[in-house]
């Protein structure tokens, strides 16, 4: 893949609009658990790992970085090194 089409992939990424509730429904700075973390930042997280996996496959590095990880894999270890707090994202 070129790196032209590489780019328009990742600058053609599309958020999922189709959600429940909105982040307004959760005061800012409450701590979240797992789940409620995922759903609250899922746009943001989809985006990462979509960039990233898009870059594994273009660069060859899946097998040598990564081969066992999964979506859930990669949130979890967002989860565990963050604040674990709700915090209005644009």
């Amino acid at each position: 893949m070129p790196w032209s089409q590489y780019q328009e992939d990742i600058n053609s990424t599309v958020i999922l609009e189709d959600q429940s509730w909105d982040q307004d429904d959760i005061p800012y700075n409450e701590h979240l658990e797992f789940d409620d973390w995922v759903t609250y930042y899922e746009p943001h997280l989809s985006n990462m790992w979509e960039t990233l996996t898009t870059y594994m496959e273009v660069s060859r590095t899946r097998d040598g970085i990564m081969p066992y990880v999964d979506f859930w894999d990669f949130c979890r270890f967002c989860y565990t090194t963050s604040d674990k707090i709700s915090v209005p994202v644009l």
